[in-house]
């Protein structure tokens, strides 16, 4: 560190998010790419196919939002996160293109724990989960909108590989 530079808190989150979001999207075998400019949409998801001897994008894609919070409630059944309402609004738009989803990066509380390295591992403490809120009713709040996520919906690999194979199918997810 150079004198007492540093990222802000929120910059720092963002950049952990994004990192995971990239490592299971490249392990899924999916090309990811972040938006330059932001328009309510941090970044898209593209499908990768095989085409002879080549690899060449598929033309399906999934868009999302992506947010790191220390301040998600995680309990069996749900991850409760309070979303911007301009974001929600955004993400439960359904004149859009290409589906979009909310990844949320639940970190945990004690900032000292949110990434750990050794020589053993790179640990990204606590996990991210996603929404789809499409066809929900836009919020009619100013500032935020609870939102709900199921437990179970982890962002990971397996996850990746099921919404690609309802996107290819045209299925909501």
């Amino acid at each position: 560190m150079v004198g007492d530079a540093m990222l802000t808190e929120n910059h720092i989150k963002e950049g952990l998010s994004r990192a995971f979001i990239l490592a299971v999207a490249h392990r899924a075998g999916l090309n990811c790419a972040f938006q330059a400019f932001d328009y309510g949409l941090d970044g898209t998801f593209r499908d990768v196919k095989t085409v002879g001897s080549r690899r060449v994008e598929s033309g399906f894609s999934i868009d999302f939002q992506a947010k790191a919070s220390e301040n998600c409630m995680v309990d069996d059944t749900f991850v409760t996160y309070n979303l911007e309402a301009k974001s929600h609004k955004d993400l439960v738009d359904d004149t859009v293109g290409a589906p979009r989803i909310l990844i949320v990066l639940a970190l945990p509380e004690d900032e000292t724990k949110w990434l750990e390295v050794s020589a053993e591992a790179l640990v990204l403490r606590r996990s991210a989960f996603w929404m789809s809120l499409r066809g929900q009713p836009p919020t009619t709040n100013k500032n935020s909108q609870v939102v709900k996520i199921p437990r179970a919906q982890v962002f990971d690999v397996q996850a990746m590989n099921t919404m690609f194979t309802l996107v290819r199918a045209g299925q909501p997810l």
